[in-house]
């Protein structure tokens, strides 16, 4: 069974592969050219771990179990949260520039 935070670490990591693959000219044009359709509509780093942090914060009665985390690497809960809410809130501003 894959863990939230597996699941969230392989998304972001697709994401790099695609931007990758995108930029990479020993690949064929087609292959870049799906690359860029596929990251028209991939979830961003920021957004995959923002989702994971709301649906950490539903109660546990909405949902069995996240389905994103809010970091790719597991982390026992700790105040790190709040720093983490800090910081995509941070992150998420600055994209929007």
């Amino acid at each position: 069974m894959t863990m939230p935070h597996e699941r969230t670490r392989a998304v972001i990591q697709t994401h790099a592969f695609l931007q990758r693959l995108e930029g990479d000219a020993s690949v064929s044009e087609e292959v870049r050219c799906m690359a860029t359709q596929l990251l028209r509509h991939y979830p961003s780093r920021a957004e995959v771990l923002l989702q994971g942090l709301l649906e950490e914060r539903l109660p546990a009665k909405l949902l069995l179990s996240p389905f994103f985390a809010s970091t790719p690497t597991y982390r026992p809960t700790d105040r790190w949260r709040d720093r983490l809410c800090r910081n995509l809130a941070a992150i998420l501003l600055s994209c929007q520039k």
